[in-house]
């Protein structure tokens, strides 16, 4: 359940390895602080002998070339405009370097620490995972698979056919990530649908993803908080405009191949030139909105492992059985109340509710200790326990004292031309779970 990262520092034309068993989650936080922070905490541990593939992602430093090639989880920056502030924080980090996103993970990384020799084919085969990687449909990239359109005959046969057409249309929640995908027809009509990802058929050229798009329900132009990637067939023109993260650049050349007879072109800006074609006004996002994706995790010194992330679960699961118990001890003292108003023995009635919360607190911390205490004696604990004893390396790279961290942080925001922290903090959802658990 680790996220290995590897990072490989170039100097001289020697390499050194060093390894992270968690690092890969929010990698970019030990990236932030610049070269001098991050070689300071990778030494205070052994380097590694060689290159392991047992890795999720990680970083290749090569000072030779000032070239810093990374990848992490990316669920934080899957939104452009959040990559794009993160891309401008960390060249202010690294002046000098060219700082590159590893958008096929593990590949780019062995390509940039030279771990084989680029004249042997494998960078030209592992571009086709720019595409493979994908669903394979439009139906399936919105959530629509070939076992639900069996049971959807089988339903049709009982006669139930508006369950039907409300199980085959895709629905996102408001902050659910998507791609944005609009239709404008000859005379210039307009049409929008949300998906999880552009598949691979849209992007091999297959007419019939353009009609299963339209068997779609119409969607309404998105927020650009919420848009992974975007395309834009304009059928009067045969112009297509595409636009994305680094996974999406990767994907560019696919589409332009597979639509050879249209003028395929990448938007340079991006969600504004898609609500240009599309017409009504979308809902961009500022710098400072996009930072507050991303600040909490760069702030935070909080080691990420497995304890942590027990114990975030724990906290959630905490929070929802105490609601639940808060709304269970309200239908319990309800009638009380009731009775006590009908009956005009108020203070009774106050006396037994009291003695009811009060017995509803004493039984849930005991649950509570017990679960903490099976927990902390458990397999899982004790591996946590000895994994944080023989660690010698900080939690993160960077400041550890949190008002040093802060300045630092601050520093780098307006090298990069970016808002400062207080106007960034205006934006971050003090209730979001991921900055609980750090």
């Amino acid at each position: 359940m680790s996220e290995p990262a590897i990072f490989v520092v170039i100097e001289q034309g020697q390499k050194r390895y060093y390894y992270d068993r968690w690092a890969h989650v929010y990698l970019f936080r030990n990236l932030t602080w610049g070269r001098e922070a991050l070689d300071t905490w990778l030494a205070q541990e052994a380097e590694g002998d060689e290159w392991s593939d047992d890795i999720c992602g990680g970083a290749v430093i090569d000072h030779d070339r000032k070239r810093l090639v990374w990848n992490s989880d990316d669920g934080d920056f899957s939104v452009p405009r959040v990559a794009s502030v993160l891309s401008q924080l960390l060249h202010a980090a690294w002046p000098g370097y060219e700082v590159e996103y590893a958008a096929r993970g593990v590949t780019d990384l062995e390509i940039a620490a030279g771990q084989y020799e680029t004249e042997n084919g494998l960078i030209e085969e592992h571009t086709e995972d720019a595409i493979a990687d994908r669903v394979e449909n439009v139906r399936e990239a919105a959530g629509i698979y070939e076992d639900e359109e069996d049971e959807e005959v089988e339903d049709e046969h009982e006669g139930d056919e508006e369950e039907d057409e409300a199980e085959d249309e895709q629905s996102f929640n408001d902050d659910e990530v998507r791609a944005w995908v609009t239709l404008v027809n000859e005379q210039g009509a307009v049409r929008h649908r949300h998906l999880n990802e552009i598949p691979q058929d849209m992007i091999r050229g297959k007419k019939s993803s353009i009609a299963q798009l339209l068997e779609l329900s119409a969607a309404e132009v998105p927020p650009e908080a919420v848009v992974s990637e975007g395309i834009w067939f304009d059928f009067g023109r045969r112009e297509i405009g595409y636009w994305g993260g680094a996974r999406s650049r990767n994907t560019l050349a696919y589409l332009q191949q597979g639509w050879p007879e249209w003028s395929v072109r990448w938007a340079d800006a991006g969600y504004c030139d898609q609500c240009g074609v599309s017409g009504p006004s979308g809902i961009e996002m500022s710098d400072a909105e996009a930072l507050a994706k991303l600040v909490p995790k760069i702030l935070s010194t909080k080691r990420i492992d497995l304890g942590a992330i027990f114990g975030a679960i724990g906290g959630q699961i905490k929070k929802t059985a105490v609601k639940a118990i808060g709304c269970l001890t309200v239908l319990l003292c309800a009638p009380v109340l009731l009775f006590g108003l009908i009956a005009g023995n108020l203070k009774a009635a106050a006396t037994t509710i009291a003695i009811v919360v009060v017995a509803v607190i004493v039984v849930f911390k005991y649950i509570e200790s017990r679960f903490k205490r099976k927990f902390t004696n458990g397999p899982i604990g004790k591996h946590a326990a000895h994994e944080d004893s023989s660690r010698s390396r900080a939690s993160v790279a960077g400041p550890l004292d949190a008002t040093q961290r802060r300045g630092r942080l601050d520093e780098l925001l307006a090298a990069a031309g970016l808002p400062s922290l207080v106007a960034i903090e205006k934006h971050i959802d003090s209730d979001d779970a991921i900055g609980e658990l750090l």
